[in-house]
């Protein structure tokens, strides 16, 4: 999933590697908490916005198309539950979706499998940053 060799080798100590790794565990958290929150309570301007701002720190790592390709369908889903186009932002209210289980459960379904590569990314991090602490 990760391909983050290539992202590594810009970096050129470990301490920077270290701080590089460190920073993307704490960014992916919380847009992870973030992203969950705004799905929890239906703030589907929120959980646009939450959505991109994770996608674009999974791209930045390296992953691959059919990894952002998840992002991709939550958006389309969230974007037609809220019934609103790729302008989040620029000057759009919060829009929360009512009780409708079928929305509810479509927004889920994409949700989870987005939740899961955040997830691996998470313990992914975690991996590296303990193994490199392991070589001190």
């Amino acid at each position: 999933m990760l391909h983050i060799d290539a992202l590594l080798a810009l970096y050129p100590d470990d301490a920077s590697r270290h701080r590089l790794l460190t920073q993307a565990l704490v960014h992916i958290r919380a847009d992870r908490a973030a992203l969950r929150h705004a799905i929890d309570t239906r703030n589907i301007t929120d959980a646009l916005q939450q959505l991109h701002r994770a996608k674009g720190a999974v791209s930045f790592l390296g992953t691959g198309r059919s990894t952002l390709q998840r992002f991709d369908s939550l958006t389309r889903i969230l974007q037609q539950a809220g019934n609103i186009n790729d302008t989040v932002g620029s000057g759009h209210t919060c829009i929360r979706v009512e009780n409708d289980s079928n929305i509810n459960r479509e927004i889920y379904a994409a949700f989870n499998p987005v939740e899961s590569v955040l997830l691996e990314l998470e313990t992914t991090l975690m991996m590296l940053i303990n193994k490199r602490e392991i070589k001190k």
